[in-house]
């Protein structure tokens, strides 16, 4: 992570870190909705089970006809407020795709009361991954 945000200061960009959303694992290049279901020319998210068993959200991209395959589990980094800060990142990110309005309003509430205010809170999920967070990036 410090190398991506040394080069970010290099050149004079700030520098973001989502703190929570579910990562895309894969763009396909055919519409599953279209294959499965028939096309309904209408933007959804539907649920595709891999071969292990888990279900994995999938979201159709009518106007283009592609389908974005994402993790089930969001990567949050509530916890984690004192390592954010210590990278010195410019802004922190919410990265909304699955969530209905209910669960987007508690976790603006939880993540602002963590990030801007200082409080401890419990996360309103139960599921979710550190992504890269602790592994580090080259």
């Amino acid at each position: 992570m410090e190398p991506v945000l040394a080069a970010c200061a290099a050149l004079g960009k700030p520098a973001e870190l989502i703190v929570y959303g579910h990562a895309p694992m894969m763009v396909s290049a055919q519409c599953i909705t279209r294959t499965v279901k028939g096309c309904s020319s209408r933007p959804a998210v539907m649920m595709m089970k891999d071969r292990t068993g888990a279900m994995l959200p999938v979201k159709n991209h009518c106007v283009f006809c592609y389908n974005t395959i994402y993790n089930p589990s969001p990567t949050s980094l509530l916890g984690n407020e004192q390592l954010v800060r210590r990278l010195g990142v410019n802004r922190v990110r919410l990265s909304f795709t699955l969530e209905d309005g209910k669960e987007t309003e508690a976790l603006l509430e939880a993540f602002s009361n963590a990030f801007l205010h200082g409080e401890k809170v419990a996360a309103p999920y139960k599921e979710f991954t550190r992504g890269h967070f602790k592994r580090g990036v080259e």
